[in-house]
This record gives structure tokens, C-alpha cells and sequence, in this order.
């Protein structure tokens, strides 16, 4: 027997803890606890071990193939509200009195719904969330109303945390490895939260990495027992160095002992296995990304007393086991479901030739429990996908089944720290039994991850996702998938990239529900009626200037109808949104530049409804813009509440080491980025301390840029910058270590602001449109020689709301590099802005557009397709940014192009409509001296040659004076259709517009 061996990654823990590890997969089962009755009791363990070829895996796996008649599935995506909820443990440390921003530290997420009461459970980190859902669109009261509630036994020394919700009785399972024993500490409830009881845990023989809890029916001879005992088996399974699988009796209360099936005396997988999960038969499956190197499972049919390796054919890991030094292999998980008439779906990232050249979204289904397979497809082919992670499949009615993935159409080596991807999550369902697939983008307009995912274990700044994603099924058939956000925002969202230019990524670890809000259900009893809809409720995103607020949207649910429009309300206070204006947008989404939004005390409230031929969108997607200041001067990335919450001391921080926000700035005439840190005051500064602010940038490597002030031990000050470089140090313990590469200017001042500045090329030389993510402050006090470089995080006197590497904070803490074009130091100004038309051969004429006082009103007609053209001249030679229009509410006009010659800049409008006053917004306006803005107004009124606001009897009258008269500047305005002569055509079309107005 062949033993295979391979230096591999483990899971990395929560916060500062981080698993790096080589071992076996080692795939153990357990035998039956002392608390089972009599019948369910063993002891003759056996272990089946047997000598397996090595397959040769296939080069082709097809995409799969697309139902005849297409099938729409659509979802709604709902984030927690931005709560911060009080937690008396976290991956910081031991913290009794700290708060956190409720599940926005989602790495790695569980998700499961009690059918008693169907209510959603989603576990991350050392929170549980329990979301109720609902879809009576009451605008009174959230669609997903999500509350937390943390297990006793979630505590600081505990990392990879899992959940699982056994949905046919509703206990929820929260669970915590620990490195001593029990290895796991767990948690159950009855009641969604409301009260829960600690388990006794599992002895240290089953693994201290990566474990997974499952559970259902007993597999015959053994039957489920009747009430009070728990129907169903719970299994526990984990690894490091040896896999194992625990079975419980009693509920979950205790377990049994482990056994080993495939230990290294004759091992055939490594890396790490899925999650644990039973068939309506009671066969319990393991699924590992890594046996003789291809995907399969472990299966056993006597309720964990033997187990077997089933290969799937054809597929290949993206674990090499030749790469000594693990840089050609990434460690993603195979994940599997049953659904209820015990038929298997698989589902793994294939590599279909070399590594690291691509991965592909296999599927595959056995009717045998995993002996034999068939339909095994790419669902991700028909979106041209490059790269997948996280896999995770969901199924319930027979041949009904969803699998969830991370996908982009990237190709290349995802963990790379210059790889350029732009991932979005995408589900597949079937409803023949995997025979064809449907896959949805469920998060379209909207990446939830720019640049990599690091599948390697350890410290790196792309491995904000962690190492999986969860899904399952309401009682009402409705997919719902929990995943993590590392793109949450509209800094990072609205983002763009281009073949020569990568933006960056936020770095966020926000958790998400996708849910299915039309299309079939995996509970056939629950299909909807017809295959159309309303929409679903868009998912906003928001970034605010001085100029105004830029929106953007993803609309994951058309209803399967072409989408209209959509509408755009805006209000100040909370609910009290009124329209706006409506705007085309496209199927999946859309933006809108509201240039009105300026007033810098007043937090704006919008919501955007989409609008389809039967109906409207439910209106409860309220999303709140304040402002937080401009990157001219300052631009707030991360604010504390003022009583500091976060504080272990409840507030009580010393005010010098108190920090109340982080900001970044580019001011005028410089390429330097200065940033900020407010403590409460600097009264007393204390000797041997850091102030520190902390970013990721994804031109550094996979590591953090600093920069901070010292203090010595006669409180002297000093200002720097570097890195931070994340090391891992006795298997779990991540330490960061910042290293200094030189002096920065600085200037703290006694009533707590902190100030530095750096060029931008001494930290990675971020170029307009990059981000600097999870940007963050750390304050420490008390530095020794050994300690004057650590950055552990229990040694913090306070923090922003980042953990480690992650940013967890609401909102997010990303920064867009803009550069400083648009600052000023004195506002830029046109001398003249017209409305210019060709009158025949009378001549060129124009309309004044003032730019103060009354708008200007254009009388004339812009032909069929409603051209204008604008010319805008400034003091002295100019360039311009972009030129974009906003047109009043309900009405149509864009700008077709625009041109810049010294000093004039000339703007073509097309499709403008009647009777509305259009704002033309000319962007990043530089004359080399001032920087800025410029809207110029006109209005549209054709028709009003009196330029009084109304068409009527006055403008017919004076267009009637006119007849027959040469067109010259003093009369042209009656020229209304520009064709050089003032005639009864005139008059007639003055007549057509009789009783319009602009509002």
C-alpha cells in the first residue's frame, strides 16, 4: 500500500489565529457512546481498509447541460443590519465587555433553518445570528430581520468555528475547536437562541482542525428512537494529523471514541475533508477534495463503525501532492448533499489540466451512496468561468438539489496576490436529478471579492473569505446561501477594473444571505404558479462626496421579465424616502450620480424599486449615506461610538490611546496620502506607545503598510512608516510584526489629532482608482524591546474595527485612491456656458446658460433624437474628467460625447426630453491652478421663446410678430425649429406646445 504524504495548509483560526500544518488526511470513525441503549451498542469495531488502484482522472469534463425549457431562479441578497451587539468573547481575545458589528466577521460561515419554526441560524466567527424572514413586504419592519445570540462555550481561545441545524427537530449546533481538551467546545438550542446548553465536548483523539457536525437518520439495523430520547445520530468529525468521525446518541451531548479507516499506514487522501452529511437512509458521507488525487468519499453504511473511499471519476484535486513547498496547490473543500430520496450530489473545484491554471465547478450524482457516478458536469462553463471556490451543495425533493459557489472568469492562479479576478457568488440548481443544470449569478453588479482568495492556510491579506461558504433549504423550498462579503460597500463595490489597471479589494468579511425569492423551489409542493414575477428587492450601494452620492445596484431578480426602470427615492429622515427620478438601468442592475445630494449636515436615505410588467419591487431596502468628509481634506474611514464601546475597559483607555476616528486624504498639489488618527486628547502623552494605522493594498504582497507615531521612554515623539508582515509561530499563533522603512512628517497636537504624511511611492504608489482596504487604527502602551514590534492583539489598548487582517466594521474601512484633481483651493468657475444650434443658412445662435441666477432656457427643438450641444468656456486651458447628466426626475438625457479644445469644452447631449431643467455635470475640472466640479443648468422648454417658464399665448403671440422677419439675434428664439426662417411652421409647433411648463 502506497502512502502518500503532502506539506499542506490547515484551516486558519478566527482574529490572529492561524493554522499552517503538513499531515495526513486521515479519515476515522468512532464507535457508539456509553449513553446509547442497548440494541444500538458495539463492540466488535471494525475498520475496512482496502488497497485501492490510483485512477487516472479524465481531461474532459463537459459543461452541463441547459434544460430545454430554460428555468429563472432569482435571489435577493440581505447583510445584517449595522448593529453593534455586545459580546463577552471574541478572536481578539477574552473580552467581557467588548461590542462587535453584528456577523461582520463571517469567515467561513454555516447556515441552516429550523423547519418547526423557519427561522435561519448562520454561524461565524463567535456569533450566531438568527434572521426571520418576511415577505409581506411590510415597510414597518425589516423583509430579514436578523438578532444574535452567542454559545456559552464560543470563547476566546477557541477558532474555526462551525454550525449545523438538524432541520427536521430544530436544534441548532454551535461549535469551537480549542487546542486542549475537549477539541471542540459545543453548544446546543431548542429554541433559535433563546436559551442554549453547553455539550461535553470530544476528547482530544478526534482532531484539532477543520471539524464538521451532521446528522440524521440511523442506518438499519438501528432504528431512530421514539420520544423523549433525540430521533436522530449527530456526527462530529475533524482532523490534524488524523481525521475522525464521533457519533452521539443522546443528542450531542456526548460522544463516542475514534477509529481510523485510512490511517498513514496505508492512506489514500490528503488535505481536508467537507462537511459531514447523512442520507435519508442513515450513510453517512465524508467528502474530501483528495483521495489518490481525485474527488470522493467516505462513506459508511453501519452508522460509523466501518467506512469506504469512493473515487468520482474524471475529476482531479487542486491539491498536488508533489509540491513539497505547497506553491502549486490550493486546499479547497468537496461538499455533497442528499436529497430526500437519498440520491447524492458532489461538488468540488476541478483543475482540468495544469495547476493553477484554472479550476472548474464540477457536479456529479450517485444513486448508490457514492459507489458509482454519473452527470458529471461544469456548471459554471455557461458563465465562462475560469476560477471557483466553495462549493457547497443543498437538495431536497427528490432529483431537486442547488450547488453555491464563489466563480470568476479569471483565469490563472487564484491564490496569487496579482491575480485580477472579480468574483461573484453563482448558483446552480437542478430539478432532474443533476441530469441539467440552471446557474444563476446571485450577486450580479456587485463583486463580493476583488483580486484573490488564498487557499494556502495561514496569514495573507487575501484570505479575508477563510476556507468555505454554507448553504441550505427553508421548509418552503427556497435556496438560501450564506457567504461572506469581501467586497462590501460602495468604495469597493463600485470599484472599476480594466485589463491594464486592478483596483484592489476591500478586505471585508461581511456576512451575506443570498436567498431564492422566484423561480421553482427544491420543494416541488412550493413551486410558484407561474414562472414570472415581480422583482426582487436590489441591493444598494452608495459612495458620498462633496458633489453628491453615486448609487449603484444589483438586481439578482428580474421576476424573469424584462426589467423597465427603476425608481430612485431619496429622503433625510429614516422611512421618509419620497421619488426622485427614475433611471433605465439593465437587467442586473444599475447607478444613478444624484449631483443634488450636497447638503453635508443631512444624512441622506435612499431606496431603489424595480420596476417590470407586473409590478414593482418591495420597497424595504433602506440605505442610510451620511457624510464622513472629502478626500481633499479629510475622509473618515473608521469611527468609534464616543463612550468606546470596544474597549475591553468599557471606556476606561487612557484618553491618549482612545482612538475616535481614522481618516485619509490627498490634498491639492501634492502626491502624498496624509492620514489622520483622533484620540480624545493628548494632554498626556504616555511614554513607550504606538499609535498605529494599519491598510491592505494589494500591490503589498499579501501583507500591510503602517505608518504611526512612537513614543520613547521620555514620551519623546517620533513618526514612521512600513509593513506588517503576519507570521505564523507555534502551528496557531498568528503574530504580526511591523518593520519599519522610514521617517515620516507628523504632528500631534494636544487635543488628540495625530497627522501624517507619506508619498505615496514609499507605500506601494497607489494610483487613482486603487483602494487601500481595511484600513485601521491600534493603539499600544507599555513597549519593552521585546514587544516594541509585535502588533498581538491582546497586547491593543484600543482598535477600529478590524480584526487582524479582516475588516469587519461598519461601514467598510475602504479608502479610493481619487488623486487630487478634484481638489481646490478656490472653487473653479466657467466665464459662459450657451446652448449652441445651427439655424440654416441664417447662422450659429445661442442660448445663455447662466451660471448664477435664473436657468437658462433652451426654446428650441433638439430634432427627433433630442440633440443639444453645450459649449462651457473657462478662464484658461482646462482638462476635464468625464461629463455626465443628470436629468430631472421622470425625464430622459444623456451626454453622447464631449470634447476639450484650450479652454472650451464642448458637450453633445442626446435623447434629452421636454419640460425639465437638466443638469450638466463636468467632472474634475483642473486649469493647473484650481481644481473642481462644474454643473451647468439648462432648461428645456421648447416652444417658450419668452423664456418665462410656460408655453402660451404670449410665446404663440410674439412667434406670430415675427413671421417672415430674417432670423437675427434678436429673434431666433422664434426660430423654434431651426431651419433659418421664422414661418407659420414656427407657429404651429409653438401651438403643438401649448400648456406645457417646466416644473
Amino acid at each position: 500500500m502506497k502512502t502518500y504524504s503532502a506539506s499542506v495548509t490547515g484551516r486558519a483560526a478566527i482574529g490572529a489565529l492561524f493554522f499552517i500544518a503538513s499531515f495526513y488526511l486521515l479519515v476515522v470513525a468512532l464507535v457508539p457512546t456509553s449513553s446509547q441503549s442497548a440494541p444500538r451498542r458495539s463492540k466488535n469495531v471494525s475498520r475496512e481498509s482496502v488497497a485501492l488502484a490510483t485512477p487516472t482522472p479524465s481531461p474532459t469534463i463537459p459543461p452541463a447541460p441547459q434544460p430545454a425549457t430554460p428555468i429563472y431562479i432569482g435571489f435577493e441578497n440581505f447583510e445584517p443590519p449595522a448593529r453593534l451587539v455586545p459580546v463577552y468573547s471574541s478572536s481578539q481575545g477574552s473580552t467581557p465587555n467588548t461590542v462587535e458589528y453584528m456577523l461582520n466577521d463571517a469567515g467561513e460561515p454555516s447556515i441552516g433553518v429550523n423547519w418547526k419554526t423557519n427561522v435561519t441560524a448562520f454561524q461565524s466567527d463567535f456569533q450566531t445570528g438568527f434572521v426571520t424572514f418576511d415577505d409581506s413586504c411590510n415597510l414597518a419592519s425589516p423583509k430579514a430581520f436578523f438578532r444574535e445570540s452567542q454559545a456559552p462555550t464560543a470563547e476566546a481561545a477557541d477558532q474555526d468555528p462551525i454550525g449545523f441545524t438538524d432541520r427536521v427537530t430544530g436544534r441548532t449546533f454551535s461549535a469551537q475547536l480549542t487546542l486542549t481538551s475537549p477539541t471542540c467546545k459545543t453548544s446546543y438550542t431548542d429554541n433559535d437562541g433563546l436559551t442554549w446548553t453547553p455539550t461535553a465536548g470530544f476528547g482530544i483523539g478526534s482532531g484539532i482542525d477543520h471539524q464538521t457536525l451532521g446528522g440524521g437518520n440511523y442506518h438499519a439495523p438501528l432504528v431512530n428512537p421514539p420520544a423523549p430520547a433525540y430521533p436522530h445520530a449527530i456526527y462530529y468529525c475533524s482532523q490534524l494529523p488524523a481525521a475522525a468521525c464521533a457519533r452521539s446518541d443522546d443528542g450531542g451531548l456526548t460522544f463516542g471514541p475514534a477509529i481510523e479507516i485510512d490511517p498513514p499506514a496505508d492512506a489514500h487522501c490528503a488535505g481536508i475533508h467537507g462537511h459531514v452529511k447523512v442520507a435519508p437512509d442513515g450513510t453517512v458521507v465524508v467528502p474530501t477534495t483528495n483521495c489518490d488525487q481525485m474527488g470522493s468519499v467516505i462513506v459508511s453504511g453501519d452508522n460509523g463503525i466501518t467506512w469506504t473511499i469512493h473515487h468520482v471519476p474524471g475529476t482531479k484535486s487542486t491539491l498536488d501532492l508533489t509540491d513539497s513547498n505547497n506553491t502549486h496547490s490550493n486546499i479547497i473543500d468537496a461538499q455533497v448533499s442528499f436529497d430526500d430520496a437519498g440520491k447524492l450530489y458532489f461538488a468540488m473545484a476541478n483543475v482540468p489540466g495544469a495547476y493553477l491554471a484554472a479550476t472548474q465547478l464540477i457536479t456529479a450524482t450517485s444513486a448508490d451512496n457514492g459507489t458509482t457516478w454519473s452527470n458529471i458536469y461544469d456548471v459554471g462553463a455557461i458563465f465562462g468561468l475560469q476560477n471557483v471556490e466553495f462549493p457547497y451543495p443543498i437538495a431536497a425533493d427528490a432529483d431537486r438539489a442547488a450547488v453555491a459557489f464563489y466563480g470568476t472568469t479569471t483565469a490563472g492562479d487564484e491564490s496569487a496576490n496579482g491575480f485580477k479576478g472579480v468574483w461573484h457568488v453563482y448558483v446552480a440548481s437542478t430539478f432532474d436529478g443533476g441530469a441539467h443544470w440552471s446557474t444563476t449569478d446571485a450577486t450580479p453588479n456587485d463583486p463580493m471579492q476583488r483580486g484573490c482568495v488564498w487557499n494556502k492556510g495561514g496569514a495573507n491579506i487575501c484570505r479575508n473569505l477563510l476556507d468555505f461558504i454554507g448553504a441550505s433549504v427553508d421548509k418552503f423550498g427556497r435556496v438560501e446561501v450564506g457567504y461572506v462579503d469581501g467586497c462590501a460597500d460602495g468604495a469597493c463595490s463600485q470599484a472599476t477594473s480594466s485589463a491594464t489597471h486592478f483596483s484592489g479589494n476591500g478586505y471585508t468579511a461581511r456576512g451575506v444571505i443570498a436567498r431564492q425569492s422566484s423561480g421553482k423551489r427544491l420543494v416541488a409542493a412550493y413551486d410558484p404558479p407561474t414562472s414570472t414575477s415581480i422583482p426582487g428587492m436590489p441591493l444598494i450601494t452608495a459612495r458620498r462626496t462633496n458633489s453628491g452620492v453615486q448609487l449603484s445596484w444589483s438586481e439578482a431578480d428580474s421576476g424573469n421579465l424584462m426589467i423597465d426602470h427603476y425608481n430612485i427615492l431619496r429622503g433625510t429622515t429614516p422611512g421618509g424616502e419620497s421619488f426622485l427620478t427614475n433611471v433605465t438601468g439593465t437587467q442586473t442592475g444599475g447607478s444613478y450620480n444624484d449631483t443634488t445630494a450636497t447638503d453635508t449636515n443631512a444624512t441622506y436615505y435612499y431606496k431603489v424599486v424595480a420596476v417590470n410588467n407586473a409590478g414593482l419591487s418591495c420597497a424595504n431596502n433602506e440605505l442610510a449615506v451620511p457624510y464622513f468628509g472629502d478626500p481633499c481634506s479629510s475622509m473618515i474611514v473608521q469611527k468609534n461610538p464616543p463612550n468606546h464601546p470596544e474597549q475591553t475597559t468599557e471606556g476606561q483607555t487612557p484618553p491618549s490611546l482612545a482612538i475616535d476616528y481614522i481618516s485619509v486624504a490627498e490634498p491639492v498639489g501634492t502626491n502624498d496620502l496624509v492620514f489622520r488618527m483622533k484620540v480624545t486628547n493628548l494632554n498626556t502623552v504616555p511614554p513607550n506607545s504606538r499609535w498605529r494605522i494599519v491598510w491592505n493594498w494589494e500591490g503589498a504582497a499579501g501583507q500591510q503598510y503602517y505608518v504611526g507615531m512612537r513614543t520613547d521612554a521620555s514620551s519623546a515623539e517620533t513618526f514612521e512608516y512600513g509593513h506588517v508582515a503576519t507570521a505564523v509561530v507555534g502551528l496557531v499563533l498568528g503574530v504580526p510584526t511591523e518593520t519599519k522603512e522610514g521617517d515620516a512628517v507628523g504632528t500631534a497636537t494636544s487635543d488628540g489629532l495625530i497627522t501624517i504624511t507619506v508619498p505615496k511611492s514609499v507605500v506601494g504608489n497607489p494610483q487613482p482608482g486603487d483602494l487601500l482596504g481595511a484600513v485601521n487604527g491600534r493603539t499600544f502602551t507599555g513597549d519593552t524591546a521585546e514587544t516594541q514590534n509585535l502588533e498581538r492583539s491582546n497586547a491593543l489598548m484600543d482598535h477600529t474595527f478590524v480584526k487582524a487582517q479582516r475588516d469587519n466594521g461598519r461601514p467598510a474601512a475602504t479608502y479610493l485612491v481619487t488623486g487630487n484633481t478634484i481638489c481646490s483651493a478656490g472653487a473653479i468657475t466657467p466665464v459662459s456656458a450657451v446652448s449652441r444650434k445651427t439655424h440654416g443658412s441664417a447662422g450659429v445662435f445661442d442660448v445663455d446658460l447662466p451660471i448664477a441666477g435664473p436657468t437658462g432656457i433652451e426654446d428650441r427643438t433638439g430634432g427627433p433624437s433630442g440633440d443639444h450641444t453645450v459649449i462651457v468656456t473657462f478662464a484658461a486651458p482646462v482638462t476635464v474628467t468625464n461629463v455626465a447628466a443628470t436629468p430631472q426626475s421622470g425625464k430622459t438625457g444623456s451626454v453622447a460625447g464631449f470634447t476639450v479644445n484650450g479652454s472650451v469644452v464642448t458637450i453633445n447631449l442626446t435623447n434629452v426630453s421636454n419640460a425639465q431643467t437638466l443638469a450638466i455635470n463636468l467632472l474634475g475640472v483642473n486649469d493647473g491652478t484650481t481644481f473642481g466640479d462644474v454643473t451647468v443648468y439648462m432648461g428645456v422648454l421648447v416652444g417658450d421663446t419668452t423664456a418665462d417658464r410656460f408655453v402660451d399665448s404670449a410665446d404663440i403671440g410674439q412667434t406670430k410678430s415675427q413671421s417672415g422677419h430674417a432670423v437675427i439675434p434678436s429673434n431666433f428664439r422664434e426660430d423654434v425649429n431651426v431651419d433659418g426662417f421664422i414661418d407659420s411652421a414656427d407657429i404651429a409647433f409653438v401651438k403643438s406646445k401649448s400648456g406645457t411648463a417646466l416644473p
